[in-house]
Formats: C-alpha cells, sequence, structure tokens
C-alpha cells in the first residue's frame, strides 16, 4: 500500500485503516523528492492513495502491480499551481478511462460528497464504524497541537 502524502491527517488515517485491514504492520517513508516511488517496490503495489495528483496521477498509476487499484481523492498539486479546473476534471476522465488499458490495472476517483450523495446508508454505515474505532482506541488521531479558528490559514502555510 502506497499513501502519498502520509504524514498530513488523511494519509495518517489511511495508514491506520490499512494496518487495520491488515495491509502492514507499519510504514516505510520515501522521500519522493529524491527516491522514484514506481521503483520502490518490483513488481507494484496492491493500491495507491492519490490525493495530490503530481503528473496527474500518471506515476501513482505506473506504480500499481496487475490488478492493483489507484484510488485518487484529490488533486491538491493542481490547486497548488492554480491550474484550472478544466486541466484537474481532465485528470479524473483520464482515470476513468484507463479501466480499459490492458493489464488488469483499475482507477478510481473517490469523493465523500459523491460517496454520501449516492449511497447514504454506506456513508452513514462508515461513518458508524469510524467512529466506533475511534471509541474503542483502534485508531488514535494524532494531534501536534490544538490551535484557534483564527489561526488555521498560517498553520497550513
Amino acid at each position: 500500500m502506497l499513501v502519498h502524502g502520509a504524514a498530513g491527517a488523511v494519509g495518517q488515517a489511511l495508514l491506520a485503516l490499512g494496518r487495520l485491514a491488515g495491509r502492514a504492520l507499519g510504514a516505510i517513508p520515501i522521500d519522493y523528492q529524491r527516491e522514484d516511488f514506481t521503483r520502490v517496490l518490483p513488481g507494484g503495489f496492491d493500491v495507491v492513495f492519490d490525493g495530490i495528483a503530481e503528473d496527474g496521477y500518471r506515476r501513482s498509476f505506473a506504480a500499481l502491480k496487475r490488478g492493483g487499484l489507484l484510488c485518487a481523492y484529490g488533486y491538491s498539486a493542481g490547486v497548488q499551481a492554480q491550474r484550472r479546473m478544466l486541466t484537474m476534471l481532465m485528470w479524473i476522465a483520464r482515470l476513468n478511462l484507463w479501466r480499459w488499458l490492458p493489464g488488469g490495472k483499475r482507477a478510481r476517483f473517490y469523493s465523500i460528497n459523491a460517496m454520501r450523495a449516492r449511497h447514504p446508508g454506506w456513508f452513514r454505515e462508515d461513518l458508524q464504524r469510524l467512529f466506533g474505532l475511534l471509541a474503542t482506541g483502534a485508531v488514535r488521531p494524532r494531534v501536534a497541537e490544538r490551535i484557534s479558528f483564527d489561526e488555521i490559514a498560517e498553520a497550513h502555510r
């Protein structure tokens, strides 16, 4: 399992949930600026979670093994580079086209808002399960510091 941005809140949650699903006991950090993550695991990853979309998800798709799944759930690289929304929509459209390529790799874009709208029962069930994991301590979010609402913009910078 490869999680882009595993140092962030969503990445940490994905690692914790992956551990609970039996994916791994830990994580190996990859310095994406010095290492080519597409070559870290010979044979490729079972699943890649990409909320960054550096290179429009191409390298994440290349890092998959046969039968692997790319779960794209964001495009922060495009937002930071101030790309037009049309460009980012093209990235998502390309994900849908990749399912027709030979090689058995799959790619999907996940949107929590779309999930909630299309399958409210699934969403409710998943949310209840997550709150249950929090209540039992099976998942423990790491909180480095609490800040006021007025400090949010600066914290992101």
